[in-house]
């Protein structure tokens, strides 16, 4: 005689309403969880031992029946379980908590394109599994969902993920990361993201929000946002959205242009985007800034400098920046709005080792000042010379040598 499997409970929306509402409410957990078991649905037991700390008992629970609780994933899972010490993350994990989903990576996996004939019968592109996790009862409380290689056979165009996310019900989801892959996998500059900001109004409770890939990003906004990372291909455009974003709970905010290519974003531009962002008025709670491989580092240091926002910062990362002895001198100048910080970061600029000794002498901070010991590209010399020769300059012509790409960042005041 053949077992039926054990009961998957229809949802109880006024039970999950009140784990929506507070994710550790114990008493909510335990509740639905007895609400489960008398409809005799194994996850009752799963969060049961969750609460009592069983945690040996609870992995046999999963282990059990985890086959049906994935569904289409569960191929996918364990073939990523048997990826060993292989340089790449594997394609497909999944966390569990309470006996429901918590994080969920998923990717389309080049182990599963070798071998031509070989390849598996069920296998999933990432979208496929986006569709699979989506549609499992299983995956309603998941918290964090990290998105790797998209298609891993053809061009990595993320922009059909948006119209799945934008039409799916995960309230309960906290942390989205889009575009989680190595250099092996995808070229950053062709893994096409969208640009419009519906999937973030179907997400009005995300807390941290991270983007890699080729991306033109639309005027935003977010209430609840904490922390946003966006790593792109150095289009100017995304410095005036992201500067622009009314984002009144954003504490973390990371732009960097992609340094595989080693592009670098205008000189001209982040610091007139960003002025509300340095004014404290479109992030008013903001307390980690990251610009990374920034041309215009030397203005942006400047600009921090006489901000209102500088004392409410706890680091600045300015790495792979482009800052010349202009912004040393910026910063000898100005080091006591800097000397709250509990890290400042400017390693891989532009600095030579006497200037970078003048750093180290004239400026300290309250926590970490990293500088590379050795990076000769420009000493003050060096400097005041071409700057005395391009301050002879007509405008048009440096304008002219910008454009061409001689000129890579402004070298002198207007």
């Amino acid at each position: 005689m053949t077992l039926a499997p054990p009961n998957l409970a229809p949802p109880n929306k006024e039970l999950e309403r009140a784990i929506f509402k507070d994710r550790d409410d114990a008493q909510a957990w335990q509740v639905f969880g007895d609400w489960l078991s008398a409809q005799g649905d194994p996850r009752g037991e799963a969060i049961a031992l969750s609460f009592a700390g069983k945690h040996v008992a609870l992995e046999e629970l999963i282990a059990t029946h985890e086959k049906r609780w994935l569904g289409a994933l569960y191929e996918s899972v364990v073939k990523s379980r048997s990826h060993g010490d292989a340089p790449l993350k594997p394609a497909t994990t999944i966390e569990w908590k309470h006996g429901f989903m918590h994080h969920a990576r998923l990717a389309d996996s080049a182990d599963e394109e070798l071998g031509g004939e070989h390849r598996s019968r069920k296998h999933l592109s990432c979208e496929d599994k986006v569709k699979a996790l989506l549609a499992l009862p299983s995956a309603r409380f998941l918290h964090s969902l990290t998105i790797g290689v998209y298609f891993a056979d053809k061009h990595n165009d993320y922009r059909g993920l948006e119209e799945l996310l934008s039409a799916s019900s995960l309230p309960m989801l906290r942390e989205l990361f889009v575009g989680d892959f190595a250099e092996e996998e995808a070229d950053l500059e062709e893994s096409e993201l969208w640009k419009s900001r519906r999937f973030l109004q179907q997400f009005p409770d995300l807390h941290s929000l991270r983007l890699r890939g080729s991306v033109l990003l639309d005027p935003f906004e977010h209430a609840s946002l904490r922390s946003l990372e966006v790593e792109t291909d150095g289009n100017a455009k995304n410095s005036t959205s992201i500067g622009s974003a009314a984002l009144p709970k954003l504490e973390s905010l990371a732009l960097s242009s992609s340094s595989v290519s080693n592009h670098y974003y205008y000189c001209h531009g982040l610091v007139n985007d960003f002025a509300s962002v340095f004014s404290g008025v479109t992030c008013p709670k903001l307390k980690h800034l990251r610009l990374t491989c920034m041309e215009d580092a030397d203005l942006i240091l400047a600009a921090l400098a006489e901000s209102a926002l500088l004392p409410q910062l706890e680091t600045l990362d300015l790495t792979m920046g482009l800052v010349t002895p202009r912004g040393a001198r910026t910063l000898i100048k100005k080091k006591d709005a800097f000397a709250h910080l509990a890290k400042l970061d400017l390693r891989h600029g532009c600095l030579a080792p006497e200037v970078v000794e003048d750093l180290k002498r004239e400026v300290s901070v309250a926590g970490e000042f990293l500088l590379d010991e050795q990076v000769a590209e420009i000493s003050y010399e060096v400097y005041d010379q071409v700057a005395e020769t391009i301050a002879g300059t007509e405008w048009s012509l440096l304008e002219a040598l910008y454009e061409e790409g001689v000129l890579y960042y402004e070298s002198v005041d207007e």
